[in-house]
C-alpha cells in the first residue's frame, strides 16, 4: 500500500485544556509528491487541516484520538478529491 499510494504525516501541537492548535500543522510526505515541488500544495493540506479542525465542535474533554481521526479525515478527502490517490495518512497529536 505504501509503495503504490506513499504516506503523508501531518504533526501538530494542540493545548490540552483548550484544544486549539499552538504549532503546526507540520506535513511530511514519502512517496506521494515530491516535496521541494510541492510547497503550495502543501499550504493548501495545512489549510484543509485547520479548516477542519476550526470546524470540529468542541467536546468537553480534549482527545487526542478525535482530533487525529479529524485531521486523517481531512487530508485524505483533500487527496482523494485533488489526486484521486489514497495515501496512508498518520496524525502526530502532542499536548502541551
Amino acid at each position: 500500500l505504501l509503495a503504490e499510494a506513499g504516506m503523508v504525516v501531518v504533526a501538530l501541537t494542540v493545548d490540552k485544556t483548550t484544544g486549539s492548535v499552538v504549532a503546526g500543522p507540520e506535513i511530511a510526505s514519502r512517496g506521494f509528491v515530491y516535496m521541494k515541488e510541492s510547497d503550495g500544495l502543501m499550504d493548501e493540506v495545512k489549510q484543509a487541516v485547520r479548516t477542519a479542525l476550526a470546524a470540529r465542535q468542541e467536546p468537553e474533554v480534549i482527545d487526542r484520538e478525535l482530533i487525529g481521526a479529524v485531521v486523517r479525515s481531512a487530508v485524505r478527502r483533500f487527496i482523494n478529491q485533488r489526486f484521486d490517490r489514497k495515501p496512508v495518512v498518520i496524525p502526530l497529536v502532542l499536548e502541551v
